[in-house]
């Protein structure tokens, strides 16, 4: 049957971060399914960890989540390495349980996981995607609670789910919702998400909230959605993919959703600042995109609000000056002029 969940995960030199969130994988109530880490780092340290950790020679799981990773899954894991190129001709038995594609470069979220929907894809039992963030440790019902979701909703007259995310919660303080989704606001390209700060035991008694977007951290899709809306736009590099994506859903008329009960510990912005604690405040490479990809979504599917968008920057620059970040500011108001150029500063995370 054409029911098999593929589990993608995009693993840039957090290979600590990747190996809790596959051995929590592992751990899932869900029997058929299969992961798939793409690594787009610059050099093979992840994959050699990772590989490491698969056959055994890793001792001990750094993190908060004992309850859920202990016992370890036993070792050796049945593991395949491709490289990109690799992935259209590779044949799949079903015998592994995980797959590690090595990317050619760092094109960014989307990119990198397109090259995993784009091997799954070929797969005879494929059914669903899972992309997943590296830095996210799963419940053991996590993948189910989505299945079951997934599989009542598109039973409900002409309505068509597309996207489904899960109920987001602070990795640290996982009694709390980072977010369920996200709504926003098309006249200044702002997001913010729904459910934030609420206790992770209210969320089965409160009302079930409207989002407009999945937040990337979990996404989870259909084949029939992927063969019909495509892969997720590489316009951006970094962030507003999924808000992107949950647009063109959209105009086939599916509509965007998340699983109360599909519960992903996430720690937020840990993949973007990688050695930087995620709890500071955010990178400048992160700002960057955060603020250019406000201009090119809304230059893309809201070109009468772009002056509007382009107003708000004032108040961006302001607070940028009151932080004393004055190098930003420069930063802001070449990025206003032209959008698309991509940054600019030497950083190890955009060698590619």
């Amino acid at each position: 049957m054409k029911d098999k969940v593929y589990i993608i995960v995009l693993n840039y030199k957090g290979h600590l971060d990747t190996v809790e969130c596959l051995e929590s994988c592992l751990k899932l109530n869900y029997s058929n399914f299969e992961i798939i880490v793409v690594d787009n780092s610059d050099t093979n340290d992840s994959i050699e960890y990772i590989l490491n950790w698969a056959n055994g020679k890793i001792d001990s799981i750094k993190t908060l989540f004992e309850g859920i990773l202990q016992p370890y899954i036993k070792k050796p894991i049945n593991i395949k390495v491709l490289m990109e190129h690799e992935i259209e001709s590779a044949e799949g038995d079903g015998s592994n349980k995980l797959t590690l594609i090595k990317a050619n470069s760092n094109q960014g979220f989307a990119a990198g996981n397109n090259i995993g929907l784009r091997y799954v894809m070929q797969r005879d039992d494929f059914g669903f995607a899972w992309i997943l963030n590296n830095d996210t440790v799963v419940d053991s019902d996590a993948l189910k609670a989505l299945v079951n979701y997934y599989a009542e909703a598109n039973t409900e007259g002409n309505k068509k789910l597309g996207i489904l995310g899960s109920a987001l919660l602070y990795y640290d303080t996982p009694e709390l919702v980072q977010g369920v989704g996200g709504k926003f606001n098309k006249y200044f390209a702002v997001t913010g998400h729904q459910g934030q700060g609420l206790p992770v035991k209210a969320l089965a008694a409160k009302e079930h909230m409207e989002i407009d977007y999945v937040i990337g951290a979990s996404m989870f899709v259909s084949r029939h959605f992927l063969e019909e809306v495509g892969l997720m736009s590489e316009d951006y590099f970094l962030y507003f993919e999924e808000i992107d994506w949950a647009t063109v859903a959209k105009k086939y008329h599916y509509y965007i959703d998340y699983c109360p009960t599909s519960l992903v510990y996430h720690k937020e912005g840990a993949t973007i600042n990688n050695a930087i604690d995620y709890k500071k405040k955010k990178s400048e490479l992160a700002d960057y995109y955060a603020l250019r990809n406000r201009l090119l979504f809304t230059r893309k599917y809201y070109p009468q609000y772009l002056p509007l968008t382009q107003l708000s920057f004032l108040i961006v620059i302001a607070n940028r000056i009151k932080r004393k970040e004055l190098k930003r500011v420069g930063m802001i108001m070449k990025m206003l002029f032209n959008p698309s150029r991509p940054y600019q500063q030497e950083d190890p995370l955009l060698k590619r």
